[in-house]
């Protein structure tokens, strides 16, 4: 998935994490519409020397009307902050080596940001570049 400022819905940022939502090029229903999404996490990329996209994918399916961006990037830094025993382990089957030892280590506190409503918006992102660092690793969905 290549995301450019032009796609962008909408940034978030707390804690080192950022969610960015963007336009997604896949089909929308009349009932729901695919979002495009990205997680970066800064203070993992500073810590491992990762990229710091943990996720990227462009199936997020939200209701067509009314979308609620805030909302939205709140629910999917909960989802993807989700750990063994709190959903079934197959959701993990897919992550990556990175995913799991990012998810073992920072997960909860993406979670504890994102229950907490503590996501400040990041204005300003507009026309034409990057957002943040290059395409996510293959393989970067989540597994659920």
């Amino acid at each position: 998935m290549h995301f450019t400022n032009d796609t962008l819905i909408g940034c978030w940022q707390a804690a080192g994490f950022r969610i960015e939502l963007h336009h997604s090029p896949r089909s929308s229903g009349h009932t729901h519409t695919w979002v495009g999404y990205r997680l970066i996490d800064e203070v993992w990329a500073a810590r491992t020397g990762h990229h710091g996209v943990i996720f990227t994918g462009d199936d997020l399916g939200v209701n067509a009307e009314p979308f609620q961006a805030p909302a939205t990037a709140r629910a999917l830094g909960a989802f993807l902050s989700l750990q063994p025993g709190d959903v079934d382990e197959r959701c993990f089957a897919r992550y990556s080596s990175a995913q799991v030892a990012w998810r073992d280590a920072r997960a909860a506190t993406l979670g504890g940001v994102c229950a907490d409503g503590d996501l400040e918006e990041i204005t300003g992102l507009t026309g034409p570049g990057e957002v943040s660092a290059a395409g996510a690793l293959a393989g970067t969905r989540c597994g659920c």
